[in-house]
């Protein structure tokens, strides 16, 4: 009996270790699998094109006071090139739009230029770049500043300064302009000779105040110009001669209104608010405007409102 359960035991035992050596290969767990590469991903800076440049109004000084005339404008510039106005410019390049009061004035590509204030008080003078003919925004600044009349004695001084000529004649005839505002006795107001000035010309049949070159003859714009570009160059400019900028940029003081100066194709062509200004062949003495009207596209300069 014990030698039969003894060969029983053996048996089991036996058993026990083939079924460990010969049973199937254990499957690796789902936990032995290589774990999936996680994606990863590189955020990249914006483009931004470069620096779109800055615009500083040096003078007139925030909180200055200036004399009612011709006044100084002068800029500083960074990242920022000024080139002649143009289709294409590059970001970083073009011109600086001037505005006083909330109104455009003109475009500048000097640094340091003139412009006529006639309005005595507070003025805000702003400035902004312009690249392709469109304004940056973020470039726009601005400078407050006070205009005040000039002082009986030192208006003809001051006029002489600022490039309103010598109060000792009326040069091509500012007091034969037909406007008693112009002359009015006062020999203050009536220096010269002006950039701009003003006349009585026949147009269509009609006396009007007109503005003029030094010579008396009648300024006209082109509907096809900008404030920044002149369309009439070659031999347009010989039938229509552009109005050149030649000494100081000055207007008359009767004159609403403001000069600026772009650089053209034909030099430097005097602007009156936003018009590139221009004499006609055609005309051959003060108070004709036979240019009015030609080709629906030429018309006679008047005072601004």
């Amino acid at each position: 009996m014990a030698f039969r359960l003894r060969t029983m035991l053996a048996l089991s035992l036996l058993l026990a270790l083939m079924a460990g050596c010969g049973g199937a290969p254990a499957t690796p767990s789902a936990s032995t699998k290589p774990a999936a590469k996680a994606k990863t991903t590189t955020s990249q800076p914006p483009a931004t094109g470069g620096p779109l440049g800055t615009v500083t109004i040096v003078a007139p000084a925030a909180g200055s006071t200036v004399t009612a005339g011709s006044v100084t404008v002068q800029l500083a510039l960074s990242y920022f090139q000024f080139v002649s106005p143009r289709t294409g410019d590059a970001p970083g390049t073009g011109q600086v739009e001037l505005s006083v009061n909330g109104t455009v004035i003109g475009v500048f590509t000097f640094l340091k230029d003139t412009i006529t204030l006639k309005s005595t008080g507070p003025q805000t003078l702003t400035a902004e770049l312009l690249t392709n003919g469109k304004l940056i925004p973020s470039s726009k600044t601005s400078v407050a500043f006070t205009v005040t009349a000039p002082t009986a004695s030192s208006g003809a001084s001051s006029s002489t300064s600022s490039g309103q000529g010598s109060s000792s004649g009326s040069g091509s005839g500012s007091t034969s302009s037909g406007s008693t505002t112009s002359s009015g006795g006062s020999s203050s107001t009536s220096g010269g000779p002006y950039t701009v000035t003003s006349h009585q010309a026949t147009v269509s049949g009609h006396s009007e105040t007109v503005l003029t070159d030094t010579q008396g003859l009648t300024l006209y714009y082109l509907t096809t110009d900008t404030s920044t570009t002149s369309t009439c160059t070659g031999s347009c400019a010989s039938i229509w001669p552009p109005l050149l900028l030649s000494g100081t940029l000055s207007l008359a003081p009767n004159l609403p209104g403001y000069l600026t100066v772009i650089q053209d194709a034909n030099g430097a062509q005097v602007v009156y608010d936003g018009h590139p200004l221009y004499t006609y062949s055609g005309d051959s003495a003060p108070g004709q405007a036979n240019g009015q009207g030609l080709l629906g596209t030429w018309f006679v300069v008047t005072p601004s409102p």
